[in-house]
């Protein structure tokens, strides 16, 4: 029981900042393949680009490019993090019966898991889509391998700063509890 309340007060206590990272970019590969890149807009908040080429058997040539703004939430440290989310993908798709290609819009939801060690980063995802425009339903699992171009900063836990602000706090405390007017 100890070991579970100190669990959760650990969690509770830790720094609810999601990402180690401002800007990543790597290599998507599973049921399709492509580039993939991640920028973080504000604290929780991030916007990732895939384009992707398909690996499966019903298409001969299919091009998307998907535009995704997640939400990341810390599950044990900032580095490993869950995250959720949805966007807009478009592009091109020849199906394996058809000569020609069709234009391709539609919506993406994802769900997934990621992790940061360094300068590296390596997320699983699956992202359920659904063409609105040229082709029905389609389910993805993948795994990202991203390098960290640009990393977030650390928080300092003595800073010279913060401490020099609260030694000014309590010494203007101090004046106000010594002011005449409280004398009455």
């Amino acid at each position: 029981m100890r070991i579970f309340l100190l669990f959760f007060t650990f969690l509770f206590c830790m720094d609810t900042s999601a990402q180690s990272y401002k800007f990543a970019i790597g290599v998507r590969a599973g049921s399709d393949i492509g580039l993939t890149g991640k920028v973080r807009l504000f604290k929780n908040v991030t916007l990732e680009a895939i384009l992707q080429n398909s690996l499966s058997n019903k298409y001969t040539d299919s091009k998307t490019m998907a535009l995704l703004l997640e939400d990341h939430q810390p599950l044990i440290s900032r580095r490993f993090n869950a995250y959720y989310g949805g966007g807009v993908l478009f592009g091109v798709q020849q199906l394996a019966e058809a000569e020609d290609r069709n234009g391709v819009m539609g919506l993406a939801a994802i769900v997934g898991l990621e992790f940061t060690l360094g300068r590296m980063n390596i997320s699983y995802d699956l992202k359920p889509s659904y063409y609105s425009k040229g082709g029905g339903f389609d389910f993805e699992t993948a795994l990202s391998l991203r390098y960290v171009l640009i990393k977030t900063e650390k928080k300092k836990l003595f800073d010279r700063d913060e401490r020099q602000k609260r030694k000014r706090k309590k010494e203007r405390q101090k004046k106000r509890e010594n002011a005449w007017w409280n004398v009455f």
